[in-house]
């Protein structure tokens, strides 16, 4: 009886950790779409798009630290519950320490670029100095975050996700707090967002301290841990989680950039709004898809590569059906919501843009639970080669297009689109049959059905919209969101399982 309660209060405080997870990630998704609206119609659209940039430039410099952090909580676990103290101690240093210090080279080298911004970017000549000190806070921010990563180790050495989301959640209302105050109170100004920013950074490494002397008293920072091997075993292992990012960069990452040095800051603004909006997509079936793993990771221990296969097709259509009702959503109401969020844009090329930018989701929804088969499998070599060439073919493109073509904002989106559906929806596929030893056909079937669902929910939200139009007002828009996703989702569903297996579903059987 014990055993059993025990197994509950652990499934019991993993739900509670994921529920917090995702009340962050909406929280997250709210600040995003709020500030949209709050900076464009106070600031302008150009102002936004630089908002976006200094976020691109943060996450350029986050790379440089993926080698040294991407694997510094798995080796801190494990060495904790081996019961080596002494290593456990090393690692926590080492991190920490090598943060401090790379993160430190890196936050000069910012501050140089900073200083003659104007040189390496597009600037209005009125803006120079705000868009500077929103440069500035967010590298700064950048840094605190890095010197985070230690401490928050802790929540996995520890078991104490719930406190760390918590934590990030409460950073998070705080950033609204923030921003709300500085622009209804104070003049406008771009460089609030990184004021907003830093704050937000600061609360997280406050509480991730207090979180690590609370629940790991025996961790002391002493700089004479700090262990040259340990530098090199976590940056060896890191190295193709940093590659695969800079991948990842040049198959989207540089799309604000781009628009800035090719086009012009207007654009630049459009496309960021776009991009912002597909990401946040990404966001959620990224969420969604996590409860699964550690079924993944069960039938895959115990050498059932039959169960494994049931697992991740019914994680696919699962994850797939939720990502297509977001996409069919906003192909359907996207006007309408541009209308209403951002009135004084260009909400027709705006819904273009966004429909564009979120094609990838189509295939990617359905097809990423399949990814942590390389985690499985580890096998990551090849997928980050195939993302490093994807992303080299889109920067290529994407410059060709805008130089010697005039589809101008459409380039940007259009080869980031075609480069991602290709990688999601040949290469990975493929290679992931082939790590499992199945046959290539494997997937396909249910990536076509995702595809045959994804037509299915876009009809369907049309017919709603056509025999119940939208007013005017965030009233009947919200209304036909609800009506449209349900009916979306359920037509959907009929398409995709059985009648037997919906039957299992509603009685949450397996």
């Amino acid at each position: 009886m014990e055993s059993d309660k025990n197994i509950m209060e652990k499934k019991e405080h993993i739900y509670v950790a994921m529920i917090i997870s995702f009340l962050a990630v909406l929280l997250y998704s709210f600040i995003n779409l709020y500030l949209a609206p709050l900076i464009t119609n106070t600031v302008g659209i150009e102002a936004y798009g630089f908002v976006s940039l200094a976020k691109s430039f943060v996450y350029y410099a986050d790379i440089a630290m993926a080698a040294l952090n991407s694997y510094a909580a798995r080796y801190m676990s494990i060495a904790y519950l081996q019961g080596k103290k002494e290593k456990y101690l090393k690692y926590f240093n080492t991190v920490l320490f090598g943060n401090v210090f790379i993160a430190g080279i890196i936050l000069f080298l910012g501050l140089v670029c900073i200083y003659k911004l104007e040189i390496l970017l597009n600037i209005p000549t009125d803006s120079v100095g705000q868009i500077k000190v929103l440069f500035l806070l967010m590298f700064a921010a950048f840094y605190i975050s890095a010197v985070t990563t230690a401490y928050a180790g802790t929540a996995y050495v520890k078991d104490c996700l719930v406190i760390y989301n918590a934590i990030t959640f409460f950073s998070y209302f705080i950033e609204i707090c923030v921003l709300v105050i500085s622009f209804l109170f104070y003049s406008p100004q771009i460089w609030y967002v990184g004021l907003a920013t830093i704050v937000t950074s600061s609360i997280v490494l406050a509480g991730s301290v207090c979180m690590t002397h609370r629940k790991a008293p025996e961790l002391q920072v002493d700089i004479r841990q700090f262990s040259k091997s340990a530098m090199k075993e976590l940056v060896l292992n890191g190295f193709w989680n940093a590659a695969n990012s800079i991948g990842n960069v040049l198959n989207s990452g540089l799309d604000v950039l781009f628009s800035n040095l090719m086009l012009n800051a207007v654009a630049m603004g459009q496309v960021s709004i776009a991009k912002n909006i597909s990401a946040l997509t990404y966001t959620l079936y990224a969420t969604v898809s996590q409860p699964f793993q550690p079924g993944f990771l069960k039938k895959y221990s115990e050498g059932d590569v039959f169960g494994l296969l049931k697992e991740l097709k019914y994680a696919m259509k699962i994850c797939g059906i939720i990502t297509n009702t977001v996409f069919a959503g906003f192909c359907v109401l996207g006007l309408y919501f541009y209308k209403l969020w951002v009135p004084t844009q260009n909400i027709s090329l705006l819904h273009i843009l966004t429909v564009l930018a979120m094609l990838p989701c189509i295939s990617e929804g359905c097809v990423y639970p399949l990814y942590y088969i390389y985690t499985l499998k580890v096998k990551n070599k090849i997928p980050c080669m195939v993302t490093i060439i994807g992303g080299i073919c889109n920067v290529v493109a994407m410059f060709l297009l805008i130089k010697y073509t005039n589809l101008g904002v459409f380039a940007i989106v259009l080869t980031t689109a075609v480069i991602m559906n290709v990688i999601n929806l040949v290469t990975n596929p493929l290679y992931m049959s082939h790590c499992l030893k199945v046959s290539k056909k494997t997937f396909y079937p249910n990536i076509v059905l995702n595809i045959l669902c994804c037509g299915v929910a876009v009809l369907t939200m049309k017919a709603v919209v056509f025999i119940y139009p939208v007013k005017d007002g965030w009233i009947s828009f919200l209304s036909h969101i609800v009506v449209c996703g349900i009916a979306g989702t359920l037509l959907q569903v009929l398409v995709a399982f059985k009648p037997s297996d919906i039957k299992k579903i509603l009685r949450n059987r397996n």
